[in-house]
C-alpha cells in the first residue's frame, strides 16, 4: 500500500469530452496550490496517449479499460455504480486523505483545508440540495414516496434525509468498510427504483454518520453545464501538444464560472420569453 498522505481522484474515460474537463480541472488546482502542498493526483482512465498530449509527468494514471468499467457498472448497467467500484479500489491499495472530484468541477481555492478536515475524520460533500422531505425538486418528491416502503433488511432510509450533490467526496482511505456499504445500499436502491441518483443517495444517507463539510466555496461544480464541453473541445483541438504550463494559463480565458452566467440569466427568464428566444436560435 502507498504511504499516507493526500489524493485527488478522477475517474475520466469513454469520451473525449470528460478527458478535457478533467485537464481543466487539474490546471485549476494547479493554479492554487504549490509543489509543496498539492495533492497526489490520480486518473483512472482508458485514454492514457490522450493525456499525456496536454499534462506533465506529475500525473499518476491508473490505466482501467472498457471492459473494466463495464463490470464496475454492474449487471445493472448502473453508470454511477463504477465511481463506487472505483473509489473502493484506490482506498484499498492507498493509505491517507482521499478527495474524488468529477471531471466538471474547478477549483477556486487551494483544498489544503478540505484535507485537514477528512484528517480529522470528517466527510466532505459538494453541496447540501435539501431535505427530501418538502421539497419542491420533483425527482426528490418522487424519492420521497419510494422510500416511504423502501427496506434494505432493518435499515430505512428517513424522509429527513438531505440530499447532497456528490461530485465532490472526501473521505479517509480507512473508510472502506463504509464504501462497501455505498456500493450495497446504490445496488438494492437501483434494483427497486432506477433512477439516476441512487448512488448519490447512498452517499449522502451513510456521510451523515459524521459531521460533513460543504467544499462548494473551494469548487465549482458546473453539473448543469454541458455546453461547456464544445468550448474545451476547440480548446484543446488548438493545443495539441503545447506545453501544460502554457495552456494552463490560457484557460483563464474560459472559465467556467464566468461562461455559465449567460446560461443562468436566461433560464431566470419568463417561460415565454426563452421559448421565442429558442424560436430565433438565442440562448
Amino acid at each position: 500500500m502507498i504511504p499516507n498522505t493526500n489524493f485527488l481522484v478522477y475517474q475520466a474515460y469513454g469520451i473525449t469530452d470528460v478527458m478535457n474537463e478533467a485537464m481543466v480541472s487539474i490546471a485549476s488546482l494547479y493554479k492554487v496550490t504549490t509543489d509543496e502542498n498539492r495533492p497526489a493526483i490520480y486518473i483512472y482512465t482508458d485514454s492514457l496517449d490522450y493525456f499525456k498530449q496536454f499534462l506533465n509527468s506529475e500525473i499518476h494514471y491508473v490505466i482501467t479499460e472498457k471492459q473494466v468499467w463495464d463490470e464496475w457498472k454492474g449487471k445493472q448497467g448502473f453508470v454511477h455504480r463504477a465511481k463506487i467500484e472505483m473509489l473502493l479500489d484506490f482506498a484499498e491499495n492507498h493509505s491517507g486523505n482521499i478527495l474524488y472530484c468529477d471531471t466538471d468541477t474547478y477549483f477556486l481555492q487551494d483544498p489544503v483545508s478540505l484535507f485537514t478536515q477528512i484528517e480529522n475524520e470528517k466527510f466532505v460533500m459538494h453541496t447540501d440540495e435539501g431535505m427530501l422531505n418538502g421539497s419542491i425538486n420533483k425527482v426528490f418528491q418522487k424519492l420521497e414516496v419510494f422510500l416511504k416502503s423502501y427496506r434494505l433488511e432493518d435499515l430505512k432510509i428517513p424522509s429527513s434525509t438531505h440530499m447532497w450533490n456528490a461530485g465532490v467526496l472526501g473521505f479517509k482511505s480507512g473508510d472502506r468498510n463504509m464504501l462497501r456499504q455505498v456500493l450495497v445500499l446504490a445496488d438494492d436502491l437501483y434494483l427497486k427504483y432506477q433512477k439516476h441518483v441512487m448512488e448519490q443517495l447512498a452517499f449522502s444517507f451513510y456521510f451523515s454518520q459524521r459531521e460533513r463539510i460543504s467544499c462548494e466555496s473551494t469548487v465549482f461544480h458546473y453539473w448543469d453545464f454541458k455546453e461547456y464541453r464544445e468550448t474545451l473541445k476547440s480548446f484543446f483541438e488548438d493545443r495539441k501538444h503545447l506545453l501544460f504550463e502554457k495552456w494552463q494559463a490560457e484557460t483563464d480565458n474560459i472559465l467556467p464560472m464566468d461562461l455559465i452566467k449567460e446560461k443562468h440569466d436566461f433560464l431566470k427568464k419568463p417561460y415565454w420569453e426563452r421559448k421565442i428566444l429558442k424560436l430565433f436560435g438565442k440562448k
